[in-house]
């Protein structure tokens, strides 16, 4: 039975410009998609399908937001499930966070809910 997993790291640079810097040279670049589909068609385990990966639209939720989706295909014996990696990252004023989510497709409603607001919260909380 597939589940959704979600995980998040925060960075905490040196200065806000090091931040709108690492923004501009890692996230907004043109290699981003190209490197996301790379980084994850060979971190596939074996019965797993790399199928497309986006930008995916996300509310601004800070000073920086960006959001990507990857969909994979899983099987498991005979049984075969359509998933979903998400990265959504933010950035505000000295940190940087990363939430990545894995669920199946046909969880994307709820789960966008979810990360939306954990998103937020992530935000909210960012001190730094």
């Amino acid at each position: 039975h597939p589940g959704m997993q979600i995980d998040t790291v925060a960075q905490v640079l040196q200065t806000d410009r090091m931040v709108a810097l690492d923004w501009q040279r890692s996230v907004e670049a043109p290699a981003v998609l190209p490197c996301l589909r790379t980084v994850i068609a060979k971190s596939l385990p074996p019965g797993t399908h790399f199928v497309s990966a986006r930008r995916l639209a996300f509310p601004k939720v800070s000073t920086y937001t960006d959001a990507f989706r990857m969909v994979i295909d899983v099987t498991a014996g005979t049984t075969s499930v359509r998933m979903f990696v998400d990265v959504v990252l933010v950035g505000r004023h000295r940190t940087e966070i990363t939430m990545t989510t894995v669920a199946p497709l046909s969880a994307e409603s709820a789960v966008r809910a979810a990360e939306l607001r954990l998103a937020r919260l992530a935000v909210r909380r960012t001190t730094a």
